[in-house]
């Protein structure tokens, strides 16, 4: 047998039967399934990003929800992809409806001069604008800003990024659907049907998609999925859903990857849901509609606990973190583990997240706490020197 072309004469067990055969040779091959997660320890509960899936992220609001998209579904495959051309390549379709693309491209590349100076700069996309008229972009910032690393790479995204205007869900499915055709053919087959006099007629359906590069990951980004405009007289949650349908066709036929944002219900944020402690996002919880859930593959909760005042949450000091720890659960994974949950550094200045230790590794919490409190004391100090040249002014 050779190739895809030969699949629909096998049996189903026998399909399934060559797809695990040639995933597995490709490892042997050197080449990859999945791009790997960037939280080693979470791993065993999130593999990373898979070509064909569909990944759902809600928080509350300012939970972080854009910013993790960011970092894990854009920064995290892009950079890969730039540095193993050999492995995959990438293509991003952004439909951002809660942004600008020029917001996305500053944090990309507020990021890349914290990773370029060995995460030591810390420049915001308000000081990369110098928004402040007191506190500009510095020099050193500029200086990284002119290496032909950070421009290759910023090119390079650029280059793979599609940035639409399209804000409604069929906008989003023709334009992806005419990529992946260009990219790609598409065999179709025979079909009968019955029509409404009960004749029996033909025609072609589709069968089955072969796409000129099977290493390319296609990754669609809607933020988020309550700012989708109306189309065709449907209601809010009508148009949400049909983008979960759409989401569906473009991942099984095309082997795209979406990504969606959603909301969590400001109702969750109740007192009663402090009461009962039922604050992290749920399926329940999702805003305007709960079909999102049903049609993604793994739903992603990002949970604060500093937005709720908490002192301490699952064993970490939540008065040491204070707003730079967040909570990944996957809340829900038709394809493995679900209900694991782990703890990250967030960094939002420069759209970071770092796996921490477990709680009870005390010797390693405590590193980090010391870590925090001295940086906090050389921004306090830097801060203090800022405001003397103002005086001084």
């Amino acid at each position: 047998m050779t190739g895809q072309q030969n699949l629909s004469n096998l049996s189903l067990k026998d399909r399934v039967r060559y797809k695990i055969e040639e995933r597995k040779n490709r490892l042997e091959q050197g080449k990859i399934n999945s791009i790997s997660s960037p939280f080693e320890r979470f791993k065993s509960e999130l593999i990373g990003i898979q070509q064909r899936k569909m990944y759902l992220i809600s928080s509350f609001t300012k939970g972080s929800k854009t910013q993790f998209t960011s970092f894990f579904f854009i920064i995290t495959p892009l950079l890969y992809a730039y540095q193993n051309p050999d492995k995959i390549r990438i293509r991003f379709f952004m439909y951002l409806l809660e942004e600008t693309k020029e917001d996305m491209m500053a944090r990309l590349m507020c990021h890349m001069i914290y990773k370029l100076s060995g995460e030591r700069l810390e420049v915001s996309m308000e000081q990369l604008m110098s928004t402040d008229n007191d506190n500009p972009i510095p020099d050193e910032a500029l200086a990284i800003m002119d290496t032909e690393e950070f421009n290759n790479i910023i090119d390079f995204f650029e280059s793979h990024t599609f940035f639409s205007d399209s804000s409604n869900p069929t906008g989003i499915w023709n334009e992806c659907r005419t990529y992946a055709e260009e990219h790609g053919k598409t065999h179709y087959k025979k079909k009968k049907y019955k029509d409404e006099f009960g004749i029996e007629q033909e025609t072609e359906g589709f069968d089955w998609y072969e796409p000129d590069d099977e290493d390319e990951y296609r990754i669609i980004i809607v933020d988020h999925l309550s700012l989708l405009s109306q189309e065709r007289g449907f209601t809010l949650k009508q148009v949400m859903d049909k983008a979960g349908e759409y989401g569906i066709l473009l991942r099984d036929r095309y082997n795209f990857t979406s990504v969606f944002i959603q909301q969590q219900n400001t109702d969750q944020e109740s007192i009663d849901a402090f009461k009962l402690q039922k604050l992290r996002p749920t399926v329940a919880g999702l805003a305007d509609s709960k079909y999102s859930a049903r049609n993604c593959n793994v739903f992603l909760g990002l949970f604060s606990p500093i937005k709720f005042e908490l002192g301490d949450y699952k064993g970490y000091n939540i008065e040491k973190f204070r707003d730079n720890i967040r909570f990944l659960e996957v809340v829900l994974n038709r394809g493995g583990n679900q209900g694991g949950l782990v703890a990250l550094y967030f960094n939002g200045c420069v759209c970071d997240y770092k796996e921490l230790p477990r709680p009870d590794d005390k010797e390693a919490m405590d590193k980090w706490y010391s870590w925090l409190d001295a940086k906090r004391r050389r921004r306090s100090k830097s801060f203090f020197m800022y405001l003397r040249r103002i005086f001084k002014k």
